[in-house]
């Protein structure tokens, strides 16, 4: 084993120690001999691996308990509720920032009222403006993704920025420049939110792979991104939905949503329904453990309402974008509304299906951690399976 796939089992190893840090100590030993015999069985580890794994997973515990304050056995022996007060703090806000996003706020409900105007404003920063109504009916329907910020809004945002910077032929070094810049702005207009801050440092990461001659590593970057972030707020990782969501949504989407796609491309052709199948199924499968047991409810539906929703997301941000860019006798809020309306549509056909939604799930601790352990190891295993060969060229290598 190289080096450099090497340093993604030594990252893992503290993002689990931090893990399982929230619980006893008793649980967070069985936890780590669980996870090194998962890994004697799998892969051929000298005894300097062994000791490097488990300082590193001692690391993790330990940067838990420094900066939580002995916050210890935090998580519920019943998933009752998931409380986040005791250990993520929230992030003080910019004020001038504050300003600005109040009054594109005041901007969207004046051209776009009601629960569309409220869709788009959480699609493009993470306001939250939703009716009851519409709030319960995209829980039901597994949508509630769709109106926070998260890391897809980042991704999309940057493409169609790199887009129109590949248009005007600057030079790659100022192209990049350019999009880190962007990068930043928009993680503190969004109020530095936990989804975003991963997202953006995996962008930066892969943003400057190629100055350094290297090839982003799609696994390796998630993994770093979320290390950096659990090392300065190491609560996050359990107690902070839409982080721990945004990472094993993204970590689906890499190794199960790969395998997927690869194994239907005999049965589906088109590209992009192949792509979106496989990769709302990596990413639906990835979190529906943690999403169970800190919600307590599984939408039946939300795979099935997410393959039509998703493709429209940037389209609705488009063309919300253009609405509010450009004057009214444009006509151009109209393109705009017809795309919301369509996710609220979808949205309130879900909920209104019967048996759409399993309440009161009860998925304790046990559950999660066994369920976590079989996806994470099978995650680990079509990571290898499908990842180039030429590690020595990938970023994050040790010449990187």
């Amino acid at each position: 084993m190289t080096f450099a796939r090497f340093s993604g089992h030594l990252l893992l190893a503290f993002i689990l120690g931090v893990a399982l840090a929230s619980f006893s100590w008793f649980i967070c030993i069985l936890g780590a001999c669980l996870c090194l015999a998962l890994y004697l069985s799998s892969f051929r580890l000298e005894p300097t691996h062994i000791a490097s794994l488990l300082l590193c997973f001692c690391f993790g515990v330990w940067r838990f308990d420094t900066v939580s304050a002995g916050a210890k056995n935090l998580v519920p022996l019943k998933n009752t509720s998931l409380s986040t007060s005791a250990c993520v703090k929230p992030v003080s806000d910019i004020p001038f920032l504050t300003t600005i996003r109040t009054g594109l706020s005041e901007r969207i409900k004046q051209r776009l009222p009601g629960d569309e105007g409220a869709l788009l404003a959480g699609t493009l920063y993470g306001e939250r403006g939703l009716s009851s109504e519409m709030k319960l009916a995209f829980r039901n329907s597994g949508m509630t993704h769709l109106v926070a910020v998260s890391g897809s809004n980042l991704s999309i945002i940057a493409t169609a920025l790199f887009s129109l910077l590949g248009g005007l032929l600057l030079r790659k070094r100022t192209m990049v420049s350019v999009l880190l810049l962007s990068i930043a702005l928009f993680i503190l207009f969004v109020g530095l939110q936990a989804p975003v801050v991963r997202a953006g440092i995996m962008a930066v990461l892969a943003a400057s792979a190629p100055l350094a001659g290297r090839i982003p590593n799609g696994p390796r970057l998630l993994l770093v991104s979320c290390a950096l972030f659990t090392f300065f707020r190491p609560c996050a990782l359990l107690f902070d939905p839409s982080f721990a969501l945004s990472f094993f949504a993204t970590w689906g989407l890499m190794s199960y949503g790969s395998a997927l796609n690869e194994a239907l491309k005999k049965y589906i052709k088109p590209d992009l329904i192949r792509s979106l199948l496989a990769e709302t199924c990596g990413a639906s499968l990835m979190t529906m453990p943690y999403a169970e047991w800190a919600f307590g409810q599984v939408s039946l539906l939300g795979l099935v309402s997410n393959l039509f929703a998703v493709p429209i997301v940037p389209w609705a941000m488009s063309l919300g974008s253009l609405c509010l860019l450009l004057p009214e006798w444009t006509q151009s809020c109209k393109a705009a509304e017809g795309t919301l309306s369509a996710m609220l549509w979808i949205a309130k056909l879900a909920n209104a299906l019967p048996y759409g939604v399993w309440q009161k799930v009860l998925f304790t601790w046990p559950s999660l951690l066994i369920a976590m352990s079989v996806l994470i190891y099978y995650a680990l295993q079509l990571q290898y399976r499908h990842v180039d060969k030429s590690d020595e060229k990938t970023f994050l290598s040790p010449l990187a």
